[in-house]
């Protein structure tokens, strides 16, 4: 698990695709890209004071056993290039706000 080559989409058979990240070792981890996850209503309410708090609850609604065997592993600067990765798949970036700010 975690291998190159490694059938991330099985793992997630629900999802019609999957995001593979690849970390410097060249071990993968999979996930469903975050714009195909849904959240509770009272989740995304929850979490508008903090974009990432809600970007962190979709990765949890999702991740597998197999995926967080992975993780696990890893130390922290990886497990954020893939959060980071991740989140550019969906368009995002970390500490990114779309409230303006008003002078």
């Amino acid at each position: 698990m975690g291998e190159p080559g490694f059938d991330w989409a099985a793992v997630y058979p629900g999802f019609p695709d999957v995001f593979v990240y690849t970390d410097v070792d060249g071990r993968t981890v999979g996930v469903p890209h975050m714009n195909d996850i849904r959240l509770p209503f009272q989740i995304q309410l929850q979490s508008r004071h903090d974009p990432s708090e809600l970007c962190w609850a979709r990765l949890e609604k999702v991740l597998t056993a197999e995926a967080y065997s992975v993780l696990n592993q890893w130390d922290d600067a990886k497990v954020l290039a893939f959060f980071t990765a991740w989140l550019q798949d969906a368009n995002m970036t970390l500490g990114e706000s779309k409230r303006s700010s008003t002078s």
